[in-house]
């Protein structure tokens, strides 16, 4: 399997509680991973709509139709070959959704069976921007990958979120 990671998010400031983020992401990516034996999971981040989009795709089992909106309700695995996959209660992608409620965002799936799927999760922005001033710093996005920072992410994690 193949991970990649885009970030095309400029300098929006992103106002929100790391901890919740880091649920969140951590429970996307390894869900995409945990189904995708084999293929691409990818990760992009990018502003869009007064805020940050956080797209989580990969090329694994998907989700019917008919499951996709029905994942987010507690005690859901989408069928019954997805709980023989991870373990787990279906209680995941349920708290996703709660936690994002939380920050003031959304998120949603598109997905087909045998084909993959994509989680787009989108949270507000500070209403500031750097402009020219300068002020305000980009937005970094850690990545750590066997306890190593990734190469293509920031150099280091703030206030230990990534860890």
């Amino acid at each position: 399997m193949s991970f990649a990671w885009h970030v095309e998010c400029g300098s929006l400031v992103l106002a929100t509680d790391p901890v919740k983020l880091k649920m969140v992401l951590k429970n996307l990516i390894g869900n995409a991973m945990k189904f995708t034996d084999q293929g691409l999971v990818a990760v992009w981040v990018r502003g869009a709509r007064n805020g940050i989009e956080f797209r989580v795709a990969d090329t694994g089992i998907g989700i019917s139709p008919e499951s996709c909106e029905s994942i987010f309700e507690p005690f859901h695995q989408g069928n019954g070959s997805l709980a023989d996959r991870g373990g787990g209660v279906g209680l995941g992608l349920y708290i996703v959704r709660r936690l994002l409620g939380i920050l003031g965002g959304t998120i949603a799936v598109e997905s087909e069976v045998g084909r993959g799927s994509t989680f787009c999760v989108w949270l507000p922005v500070d209403s500031r921007q750097t402009g020219d001033q300068g002020q305000l710093p980009p937005l970094l996005v850690p990545v750590m990958v066997n306890g190593e920072p990734h190469p293509g992410s920031s150099a280091a994690p703030a206030n230990g979120y990534g860890r």
